[in-house]
């Protein structure tokens, strides 16, 4: 999926271990089509896309959720000119920093580097932060 068809990216601020994005909502993209019709709801796979990518953002390094501890979502996110919070705190799981490479055992026919697992939370909230719309608490590594 395209991030820039399906949502923007309105601001993006980073102090530390704590991401704040404001993201918009495409009405328009194809998979409100589809999820659903008569009235869109933006996907919970989506949401979490989200959140990977501007963890990806910030870290410099593609991140993908390798788990979830535990995900809620507690209100419908609609396609609308409304601004969504994405508010994330990320700690590294240092003793989970795994040299990839020869004789590891890990994707050993890929590059050598580094694999970084992070933990992350991520409240979902709108603009002035009243209403709630997930909370995302996952492990995320980056490839």
């Amino acid at each position: 999926m395209k991030q820039e068809e399906l949502y923007i990216v309105k601001e993006f601020k980073a102090e530390g271990a704590i991401i704040c994005a404001s993201v918009i909502f495409n009405k328009e993209h194809w998979i409100y089509q589809a999820h659903f019709p008569q009235c869109p709801v933006t996907p919970g796979a989506v949401v979490l896309q989200v959140a990977e990518d501007v963890i990806s953002k910030e870290t410099g390094k593609q991140f993908k959720m390798v788990a979830s501890r535990n995900t809620r979502f507690f209100n419908v996110i609609t396609p609308s000119d409304e601004e969504f919070c994405f508010k994330i705190s990320y700690k590294r799981l240092a003793e989970n920093w795994v040299e990839i490479g020869k004789n590891t055992g890990i994707n050993e026919s890929g590059p050598a580097g580094v694999c970084r697992i992070i933990d992350a939370t991520c409240d979902v909230t709108d603009a002035s932060g009243k209403t709630s719309y997930a909370k995302i608490s996952a492990v995320y590594n980056c490839y």
